[in-house]
């Protein structure tokens, strides 16, 4: 929809209602796309949210996505830590060859406090989430357990 950097798309949230025309490059091409009538009662005790995360499980799994992304729970906190992915790369990348990186890591984490405006024992805490998902131990992650 529209872009923080450069390089990094703002993430797009649901469409509710759909404002965009269709065939709109914008939609997107794969999720539950739900359309409820003006007279449909939406309450908690029908089963249409049961229904909504069975078929996002099924995209996922039609898609070679591991289901347990389908409706995370906790999207927020994977927010985060794509934001500071993002961030720990940047500041990274402007650091000049053979130049030293003493300090990079207390000047990144003073940074994601400000961005992401968490606390320091937050993002020391996504830090050791994110270098676990990234090396393939997204099941090991104690806060990813829990909220499972």
């Amino acid at each position: 929809m529209r872009l923080l950097t450069w390089d990094l798309p703002e993430p797009q949230g649901p469409l509710m209602p759909s404002l965009l025309p269709p065939g709109a490059q914008a939609m997107p091409r794969h999720g539950v796309h739900l359309v409820v009538p003006i007279h449909y009662p939406v309450k908690g005790d029908d089963d249409l949210l049961q229904k909504v995360q069975d078929l996002q499980r099924t995209l996922a799994r039609n898609l070679g996505i591991d289901e347990s992304f389908a409706g995370v729970p906790h999207h927020r906190a994977y927010e985060h830590i794509f934001r500071l992915i993002h961030l720990e790369r940047t500041m990274r990348a402007r650091i000049p060859a053979g130049q030293s990186d003493r300090g990079l890591v207390g000047m990144i984490k003073r940074a994601a406090v400000d961005v992401l405006e968490v606390k320091e024992d937050y993002v020391d805490k996504l830090r050791k989430g994110m270098y676990r998902c990234l090396r393939g131990e997204r099941a090991e992650v104690s806060w990813h357990r829990r909220l499972r």
